[in-house]
């Protein structure tokens, strides 16, 4: 997959997670999910290069 287009790939998690830090936890769980889109050659609209 090199594209994610608007009709095409959906991705729901269900995570389970203490209510303290749960903030710093989901900041850290999408950095990492943007950042290996982005090694992995997936372009989101409005990603930056």
């Amino acid at each position: 997959m090199s594209a994610l287009e608007d009709s095409g790939f959906k991705v729901r998690l269900n995570i389970w997670v203490n209510a303290y830090g749960f903030t710093d936890i989901e900041l850290s769980f999408w950095q990492v999910l943007m950042k290996n889109l982005k090694l992995g050659g997936i372009k989101l609209p409005g990603m930056a290069e």
